[in-house]
């Protein structure tokens, strides 16, 4: 049977609230038989964007040129109730969505700064196998985030003293020092 081991990359410990940082997610087969059918259920999954291998080396904040391909792919309007916490994982691999034994493939993931807090996520990895019809097995992860305001102020040395007022006016930002 297909034996999952999952190993993030690159994972941040902290970032703050709107940013988009990039972590890689390794996924390799140590079983015996091909896996397929790689899903992952995600405890947060506004936080989360499970990539493809071909976006391996596309930056955070790299524009798209004119008639290439986005990365993050529209929203499916369809009328049809999708739970968005369950993603598919494409394991392209010599044109067959699957892994074969021994086998290893690195897959993009984008975190983005959801909501100002301490977060533990957690990940179930659910997969299967093409030889057995009906096998389905599961792995679970899990991993801490600190997502921090974005608006800081870092005053190094303890001897200046500044005051700063903020005054917000018809949506507009000004500082007064």
């Amino acid at each position: 049977m297909p034996q999952l081991e999952v190993q993030f990359e690159g994972f941040p410990n902290q970032i703050f609230s709107g940013e988009v940082q990039r972590a890689n997610l390794v996924i390799t087969n140590k079983g015996e038989k091909t896996l397929s059918n790689l899903k992952v259920k995600l405890s947060h999954p506004s936080f989360f964007y499970f990539g493809k291998m071909e976006h391996l080396n596309i930056d955070v904040y790299e524009e798209t040129t004119e008639g290439q391909a986005p990365i993050f792919t529209p929203f499916d309007s369809s009328n049809v109730l999708k739970d968005p916490s369950l993603v598919d994982i494409c394991l392209i691999n010599k044109n067959e969505d699957c892994l074969l034994s021994g086998e290893s493939v690195t897959i993009p993931v984008w975190i983005r700064g959801d909501r100002v807090g301490i977060f533990n996520f957690q990940f179930l990895f659910i997969y299967g196998s093409d030889v057995t019809f009906f096998f389905f097995s599961k792995l679970p992860f899990s991993t801490s985030l600190s997502l921090s305001l974005s608006l800081f102020f870092f005053f190094p040395c303890e001897y200046i003293k500044i005051k700063i007022k903020i005054q917000i006016k018809n949506q507009s930002l000004k500082i007064l020092s």
